[in-house]
């Protein structure tokens, strides 16, 4: 039953993101760029159980240098937000798959996004990199991760959705710390 409802989920995005372009249509998806968010806003961008990790995607972008915006996305699309089997049952956010082909099981959420995010800067965004193909864009990425041109624009309309509720709580704290600032003066 939750296989069939992924389905149908997924076909609802692909459609929506055909009828309606995205707001950030020319944003470049760079895995290796700084997002410059705050770990308050990415929070206030994830859903679900997926919030509680954002000061981990944080650190690793700061360690790792692995975009947080875009792999709190990749973490969200491939676990529904925390919620899949998968991650429940074995802490698998990315649909990790160990060298023998099963899924990785972590000790915990914050171990598995710690240790993908180490392997993707290493694998993905290294010149020296075993699936390093020339840049870090997520078209190139996606090559190796998960080749599907329909999985790729599933990733951006997550990413599209992140990056959009960032700046809205951006622009919400700044016009509420603006207020204040009025009113004391």
């Amino acid at each position: 039953m939750k296989h069939k409802f992924i389905s149908i989920l997924i076909s609802f995005l692909m459609i929506i993101s055909v009828i309606q372009p995205s707001a950030h249509a020319e944003t470049v998806y760079d895995f290796a760029e700084e997002s410059g968010i705050t770990e308050r806003q990415l929070e206030s961008a994830l859903y679900y159980e997926l919030s509680e990790y954002a000061d981990v995607f944080i650190e690793c972008e700061e360690k790792y240098g692995v975009n947080a915006q875009l792999f709190a996305s990749l973490a969200a699309l491939e676990s529904g937000w925390a919620r899949s089997d998968l991650a429940v049952d074995k802490n698998n956010l990315f649909g990790w798959k160990q060298s023998n082909g099963d899924y990785a099981s972590f000790g915990s959420k914050e171990q598995c996004i710690l240790e993908v995010a180490e392997a993707i800067s290493e694998k993905y965004l290294s010149e020296t990199g075993a699936y390093y193909t020339g840049d870090t864009l997520i078209y190139n990425v996606a090559q190796y991760y998960s080749p599907s041109k329909e999985w790729m624009e599933l990733l951006k309309n997550v990413a599209d959705g992140i990056i959009e509720r960032c700046e809205k709580y951006e622009k919400e704290t700044k016009y509420i710390a603006e207020d204040i600032s009025s009113r004391v003066s």
